[in-house]
């Protein structure tokens, strides 16, 4: 198993309230999981609601880096980030619906680096699964969600959103990372 990383806290207090507003006022658009994949509707897939990218004019931005960076001692070349959110009443009229966890995948492997910040779960089965290989049917290691919790990795890990049908819905910060070599 590839290095998977935990960063508890990750934002100051300052910015994690700052953040968890634009999370929750932010426009978000209806969309799915897999993208590139042709689906008739966004319920056939793994439903969600993301924002747009963050860009480097954006304050949230400029919060994310600085502290990825102070908190890693990792140069960042180049980010993709974004906020998403997963409503459980789209879930139980998807394909998940009797699932435990979305869809075993890789993330986008020209960025290094994947990951995400957890914002209003605490919880083992709305976390993060982790697998060594392709095929695998349970995952090795289980990551919690827990508020401001960061957890990042390489990018060809496969792994899957775990659900935990309690709660209403997730939100989280996705983000995708070149590193400045």
């Amino acid at each position: 198993m590839q290095k998977i990383n935990i960063i508890e806290d990750f934002y100051s207090p300052q910015d994690y309230g700052l953040i968890y507003n634009a999370i929750k006022t932010i426009p978000l658009k209806g969309t799915y999981q897999p993208k590139g994949i042709y689906y008739p509707s966004r319920l056939d897939a793994y439903p969600c609601w993301e924002s747009d990218s963050l860009t480097e004019n954006n304050l949230e931005y400029s919060i994310f880096k600085q502290t990825f960076e102070q908190k890693t001692n990792i140069k960042v070349k180049n980010i993709q980030s974004f906020y998403r959110k997963i409503i459980k009443e789209e879930l139980k009229n998807s394909p998940f619906a009797d699932k435990n966890e979305g869809m075993v995948h890789k993330d986008n492997e020209v960025k290094e680096i994947a990951g995400l910040i957890y914002f209003d779960s605490f919880s083992l089965k709305d976390g993060t699964r982790f697998y060594s290989y392709d095929n695998q049917v349970e995952p090795d290691i289980i990551i919690g969600s827990k508020p401001n919790r960061c957890v990042f990795y390489p990018s060809n890990i496969n792994h899957s959103a775990g659900i935990d049908w309690r709660k209403e819905d997730r939100s989280i910060q996705v983000f995708f990372l070149e590193i400045d070599k």
